[in-house]
C-alpha cells in the first residue's frame, strides 16, 4: 500500500485514521517504530472488492495505548 497522493484529499483530514487506517499522515509523531499493511482484492469483481489489514508498532505499550487514547479524542 502507498500513501494517498497530493489529488486525494478529505473534507476532514482526523477522519484518514478511520477511512484508511494505514497510512504515515495517521502515524506522524506517533512514536511509532514500524507499521506493515496487506491490502487483498478480488479480481475482476464488479464491484470491487477489498480488504485490508495491518498491524503499527510502538516500542511501549503505552506509547500504543497512548496514541488510541489520542485518536478516541478526534
Amino acid at each position: 500500500m502507498t500513501d494517498p497522493g497530493p489529488e486525494n484529499s478529505l473534507s476532514t483530514e482526523q477522519c484518514l485514521g478511520a477511512l484508511i487506517g494505514y497510512q504515515t499522515r495517521t502515524y506522524k509523531s506517533s512514536g511509532y517504530t514500524g507499521m506493515l499493511a496487506q491490502l487483498m482484492q478480488k479480481p475482476r469483481s464488479t464491484p470491487g472488492y477489498v480488504v485490508v489489514q495491518g498491524a503499527v508498532i510502538f516500542a511501549s505499550a503505552d506509547q500504543a495505548v497512548g496514541f488510541v487514547a489520542t485518536q478516541a479524542d478526534q
